[in-house]
C-alpha cells in the first residue's frame, strides 16, 4: 500500500503545472526575476503634435480633416477651396491654384525668436523665376519654395537665405522643413539636416494675420500637400 501511495504521489506531482517568478537563461546564469512592464521601462506613449501647455508654441495645425489650431491661442484658419488628402501623418491640407488659407491670428504670432516647422509634399515645383508661398505672416516671417526645389526662409527686417543645394525638395516626395532664427542666426533644415545658415542680427517685426500655402497678398499658391505645421516663439531644432 505504501508503495502504491508513493507512486501515485509522484505521478500527481509531475502532472501538475507550477508558475514561477523566475526564469533561467542557462545552467550558469541563475534565476532572473520577471519585472513588471513599468519596471522594465515600457515605451512612452507618442506625444501629441500640439501641446497647448507649451508656452513656446504659438500656432499648430495637424490638418487631420480640419484647420483648427491646437495651440493655446486657438488661431483657427479659414480655408477656401482646399481639401484634405493623405498627409505625412494622418491627413494633410491639399492646396492648389486659387486656394486660400487665412489665419486672422493675434499678438501670439508676434515673436522675438522663431521656428517654422512643417511637412510638405509638392505636386509640382515652381517654374524658373516663380515661387510658391508655404507660410507668410505678413511683415513678420515667411517660408517659400522656389524653382529647383530651393527653400527660402526670412523676415522683413532680418536675413533671407536659400538652401545651398538645388533639388532640396522634390515633386512627389515628402520633405520635413524647419526654419529657426534666434535674432542672430537663421538656419534651415531639410529632413533634420542643416541645409543653410546665415548670421545677421535683427529683430522680427510685428504684424497681423498669417497665410498658409500662398504668398500674402499676391497669391503664388503652393501646389501640393502641407502637414503638421507649427510656429514657435523660440528656437526648436528638428
Amino acid at each position: 500500500m505504501v508503495r502504491v501511495l508513493a507512486a501515485a504521489l509522484a505521478v500527481a506531482v509531475t502532472g501538475c503545472s507550477f508558475s514561477s517568478a523566475h526564469r533561467s537563461t542557462g545552467a550558469d546564469d541563475g534565476p532572473i526575476a520577471d519585472a513588471p512592464d513599468a519596471a522594465r521601462g515600457a515605451p512612452d506613449a507618442p506625444r501629441a503634435l500640439c501641446d497647448p501647455a507649451d508656452p513656446r508654441l504659438r500656432a499648430c495645425y495637424t490638418f487631420d480633416g480640419n484647420t483648427e489650431d491646437g495651440s493655446s491661442n486657438a488661431y483657427n484658419a479659414v480655408a477656401v477651396g482646399t481639401s484634405f488628402g493623405t498627409g505625412r501623418f494622418g491627413q494633410g491640407l491639399v492646396v492648389g491654384a486659387g486656394d486660400s488659407v487665412q489665419v486672422a491670428g493675434g499678438a501670439g504670432l508676434n515673436v522675438t525668436q522663431l521656428t517654422i516647422d512643417m511637412w510638405i509634399r509638392p505636386s509640382s515645383i515652381p517654374a524658373a523665376g516663380l515661387r510658391a508661398g508655404l507660410v507668410d505672416s505678413g511683415n513678420r516671417y515667411r517660408m517659400f519654395l522656389y524653382s529647383g526645389g530651393l527653400v527660402r526662409c526670412g523676415t522683413t527686417n532680418g536675413p533671407s537665405l536659400y538652401t545651398t543645394a538645388a533639388n532640396a525638395v522634390s515633386a512627389g516626395a515628402w520633405a520635413h522643413l524647419t526654419c529657426t532664427y534666434d535674432a542672430t542666426t537663421m538656419q534651415i533644415y531639410v529632413d533634420g539636416v542643416e541645409a543653410a545658415m546665415v548670421v545677421q542680427a535683427s529683430t522680427i517685426p510685428t504684424g497681423t494675420g498669417m497665410v498658409i500655402g500662398q504668398n500674402n497678398p499676391t497669391g503664388e499658391n503652393f501646389d501640393g500637400t502641407i502637414d503638421e505645421l507649427r510656429i514657435f516663439g523660440a528656437v526648436v531644432p528638428p
